[in-house]
């Protein structure tokens, strides 16, 4: 993403690791001149739920849904004076 002329990022989500039995995500920022890069992955390291199990993998795929919709967020440049 290019951030566009006159403005400037106000607020941009913190790099997120997490590994669980049920799977894995990672989302990382990196911002070099205006350009942002947002690098994401989840993997999932089941086939199968069992009933036992669901409550704890529902909160996994929450936690990965989250993460991934934190948005970054943009707001004008600040005028200088001079």
């Amino acid at each position: 993403m290019t951030i566009p002329e006159g403005m400037q990022v106000q607020s941009a989500p913190e790099n997120v690791s997490k590994k669980t039995p049920f799977g894995s995500y990672e989302i990382s920022y990196e911002k070099t001149g205006r350009t942002i890069t947002v690098k994401s992955s989840l993997y999932l390291f089941v086939d199968r739920v069992t009933p036992e199990q669901y409550a704890d993998f529902r909160a996994f795929c929450a936690a990965a849904d989250r993460a991934l919709d934190t948005p970054l967020l943009l707001e004008p440049m600040k005028e200088t004076k001079q």
